[in-house]
Formats: C-alpha cells, structure tokens, sequence
C-alpha cells in the first residue's frame, strides 16, 4: 500500500509510505516530528479519501496503521493542533 502523507504543521512537504499496514502510529508520528519539526504531542493525523473527504482521524497511540480503513492512494493529513 501507498499512501500520500501532507504535512501543513510549520511548511508543506508531501512524502509517500510503503509498507504502511504494519507501522505503528507513534512511528509514523516520530517521522513526522523529523519533518515538520512539531512534536508528535501537538499533531493531528487525518485520512483523506481521492477525493478529498475525511475518512477518519488517526488517534489512537498504540493501533497500527493497517487498523484504520487506509487504501490506496489515500492521504494523510498532518496539522498543528
């Protein structure tokens, strides 16, 4: 699976992920911290559909990824809280 992850917390950089079933979501948050410099603490993750409708938030710290109804081509979308 791919997926297109936006980053709008201090600037705007775009990334894709592979083998993102099986990555914890404090992982993909801790990479996210890397780019966007915000902590993971004041992160909001939200999944987008191809045509831009939410599909659902990402919240829960201990789910794996592949626990959210994620496919591809979908985007995940990081924002300050």
């Amino acid at each position: 699976m791919v997926v297109k992850v936006i980053c709008t917390c201090l600037h705007v950089q775009c990334m894709r992920y592979s083998c993102f079933n099986m990555m914890c979501f404090l992982s993909l948050q801790s990479k996210l911290e890397l780019l966007t410099g915000s902590l993971s603490g004041n992160m909001r993750l939200e999944a987008y559909d191809r045509d831009n409708k939410l599909v659902c938030k990402l919240d829960n710290d201990g789910a794996l990824l592949g626990s959210y109804p994620i496919d591809d081509g979908m985007i995940i979308h990081a924002s300050q809280n």
